[in-house]
């Protein structure tokens, strides 16, 4: 069994840090230790946002997480296109959403089209209708 990979937004630092465990009682998250740098630090589950790998990499080899952004560029001939798409998890399973809250994909299987451009937290902006680069 392959043990799950997390990091953490920590809301009162403003910044995102791997996570190095988390520990529960009683079926309820009581404490996520993370690591910065070398440092473990401890938070209350108040103060985080985490967020479970997918266990996927972008065209970059770049892990992709729960609230990143991938951007996706398919430009075969004659057809150009591009879209931005926040992860989440839902209906057990990772899906590509839209900014609307509502519309999700299904991951495809081709993930050469796909690069993480940030995530939810640190780059909210990149959601905003028309933010694909060319």
């Amino acid at each position: 069994m392959v043990a799950q990979k997390f990091r953490a937004w920590i809301k009162s630092k403003q910044r995102m840090e791997s996570v190095a465990s988390m520990t529960w009682h009683k079926d309820e998250l009581s404490r996520i230790t993370t690591r910065l740098n070398g440092v473990l630090s401890a938070h209350l589950p108040d103060d985080i946002a985490h967020m479970r790998s997918t266990g996927l990499f972008d065209k970059t080899d770049v892990e992709i997480f729960e609230g990143d952004i991938l951007e996706w560029h398919y430009s075969e001939v004659p057809l150009q296109q591009c879209g931005v798409y926040a992860i989440t998890w839902k209906n057990g399973a990772f899906r590509l959403g839209l900014n609307d809250g509502e519309t999700l994909f299904d991951f495809i299987d081709d993930l050469d089209w796909f690069e993480v451009v940030g995530n939810i937290y640190e780059n909210p902006d990149l959601l905003e209708v028309g933010a694909c680069s060319n």
